[in-house]
């Protein structure tokens, strides 16, 4: 049974498409099963393509295609709806968070199956004030929920998501994380 899906919603991104899911790879190699999902968000460039070439070299890739650009939320949705695994996690297809990260996000609910939500940024001062709309509403509207374990080894508590809140993994409070990196456990 697959134990982690690592959701990569891309557009444009051919070049960063390799060293992403490269690092992906290397980064979940500790895993008995995983995979990667890449989102194609209508791409004008070659990452459709070069996805298929990665995915013929290895069966843990597969590719979802959006025919038209639909955003980074709607392709996240895509992903998770496909995904085999009951521990989903997202990094973006720019290869600004390094995927190397994964384990840290992905360890604590492998661990704790009473954990559901664990979100981290990259640690910097600048990062811990911010605050963004789509979590400000996540963290209002959730905040009935069990706690959750967070990944924070190395990284710091997310700044843009209240990550000691355990989010319910449902399509609409998932899509309400993408402004996060973030790897949640799906229930049902």
């Amino acid at each position: 049974m697959t134990q982690v899906s690592v959701v990569i919603p891309m557009r444009n991104e051919a070049p960063n498409l390799a060293p992403v899911v490269g690092g992906i790879l290397e980064a979940c190699a500790g895993l008995d099963a995983f995979e990667v999902i890449v989102v194609d968000d209508g791409s004008t460039d070659e990452t459709a393509t070069l996805a298929r070439d990665m995915i013929v070299a290895d069966p843990r890739i597969r590719l979802i295609r959006h025919q038209q650009s639909a955003g980074q939320s709607a392709a996240i949705h895509s992903g998770v709806l496909a995904a085999r695994a009951p521990v989903i996690c997202m990094l973006d297809g720019d290869g600004q968070n390094p995927p190397a990260e994964l384990p840290k996000l992905f360890t604590p609910l492998l661990d704790d199956t009473t954990a559901t939500l664990a979100a981290g940024s990259k640690a910097s001062a600048a990062m811990r004030f911010c605050r963004c709309p789509i979590s400000t509403i996540c963290t209002a509207t959730c905040p009935r929920f069990s706690r959750a374990k967070a990944g924070t080894s190395g990284m710091s508590t997310c700044p843009t998501a209240n990550a000691t809140r355990a989010i319910p993994n449902t399509p609409t409070c998932a899509a309400r994380l993408s402004a996060c990196r973030t790897c949640w456990r799906w229930h049902g």
